[in-house]
């Protein structure tokens, strides 16, 4: 493989035969927007390229590149890294990046790059994050975070641990992106450093359940069979402990931060079965500015089961600072004060933000979700969505 990518050429197509592949995917080389370079699995799926644990599997730092089909596991930072603009993954699959490091398995930080119809599962402190970058988009993406240890990162406070994140990004898309289980955050919007902007992101037709819960419903414990955790794995010289009394801990989609967030819009979305609240908006202090932030045709229901502290203030399926969020409009939050319940999520396909009316399923990667991890996204979906 390695020999292939070297010598690839705008407009190139290289198909990668079945098999483990041990050496890492480094483009060199730019492709053209009229002439992509494009790296296929000659069979959706049985392309694995396996980064030991020792190097990232996919480090793409080009432009106008395209892989399709392909399997990626065991990385370090990342699983895939994306940090040149305008790329495209499609039908790919993403496992495990580092327990222990500050880790993404799949982190976007170019402009205009596309995660399409992916299945992003295990160990790592995100699953799938934009950091940075304007105008990428995450479609059609499956994340189920199991679990990150953070022994060798002081950084933050554990557990820490969460699905999808827009950190400090503006002009994000997430569209159709289901957060499974487990995190501390599904789908988190945030912009957390005073000169920070996120704004212009859109969280549209998107499903976040069980967050701080396992996957059979109980509260999940991050491994220490503690309700409240109060020593992080060890061996390690970290010591911050994430208090669940704190804001904006085990909860669906939301707003975090002080910096600069406007513009961003919650459209057709729903956040069910969460141990914290369904959306959370929380600014901590002012520094930049923020406004029309809304949430448009929300369902949050059955949120708040392990809820403590400020959070059970607003009913326990939401909590939103004063000023967080411009409008919630036709939306089904039970116990909301002030909130007038309307129809709530029309969950549907979005196409670069445009309703399109089609159901959520059938669910492109659904076979492979069965055969690699063993879930049907269908059935969670028929599950949440009723479809």
């Amino acid at each position: 493989m390695t020999a292939a990518i070297s010598a690839a050429q705008a407009g190139n197509v290289i198909c990668l035969r079945d098999g483990v592949y041990a050496e890492p995917l480094t483009p060199r080389v730019n492709g053209t927007s009229s002439a992509p370079i494009t790296v296929r699995a000659l069979n959706d799926g049985k392309a694995i390229i396996d980064g030991q644990g020792v190097r990232k599997t996919v480090d793409l730092q080009r432009d106008w590149w395209v892989i399709e089909g392909v399997v990626a596991r065991n990385g370090t930072d990342n699983v895939f890294r994306v940090d040149g603009n305008h790329n495209v993954l499609r039908r790919v699959s993403a496992y495990d990046a580092s327990d222990d490091i500050n880790s993404s398995v799949i982190m976007f930080l170019g402009d205009d790059n596309l995660l399409e119809d992916a299945l992003v599962a295990g160990t790592g402190r995100y699953m799938a994050e934009i950091f940075g970058g304007d105008r990428n988009t995450f479609r059609r993406v499956f994340a189920m975070w199991s679990g990150w240890s953070g022994r060798d990162f002081c950084g933050v406070a554990w557990p820490n641990g969460n699905n999808v994140g827009v950190y400090n990004a503006s002009g994000s898309t997430v569209e159709n992106v289901i957060a499974y289980g487990r995190s501390l955050k599904g789908i988190l919007v945030q912009s957390n450093s005073d000169a920070a902007i996120s704004s212009n992101n859109h969280v549209l037709g998107s499903i976040a359940v069980l967050q701080g819960r396992n996957y059979d419903g109980s509260v999940w414990t991050y491994g220490t069979g503690q309700q409240q955790p109060t020593a992080r794995p060890g061996p390690t010289t970290c010591t911050g402990i994430t208090s669940w009394g704190w804001l904006a801990q085990r909860y669906g989609m939301g707003l975090y931060g002080q910096g600069t967030m406007q513009g961003n819009v919650f459209r057709d979305v729903l956040a069910a079965d969460n141990a914290g609240v369904g959306f959370s908006a929380v600014r901590p202090y002012a520094a930049g500015a923020q406004g029309g932030n809304v949430i448009e045709r929300a369902t949050l229901t059955g949120n708040g089961l392990a809820l403590t502290g400020n959070e059970t203030t607003q009913g326990r399926n939401i909590y939103a600072n004063t000023g967080m969020v411009a409008s919630i409009t036709d939306s089904r939050i039970p116990g909301a004060p002030g909130v007038t319940q309307g129809g709530g999520a029309r969950l549907q396909r979005y196409v670069n933000r445009q309703a399109t009316g089609a159901p959520l399923a059938p669910w492109e990667m659904e076979s492979r979700a069965v055969a690699e991890m063993g879930v049907s996204v269908e059935a969670i979906i028929q599950k949440y969505a009723g479809e």
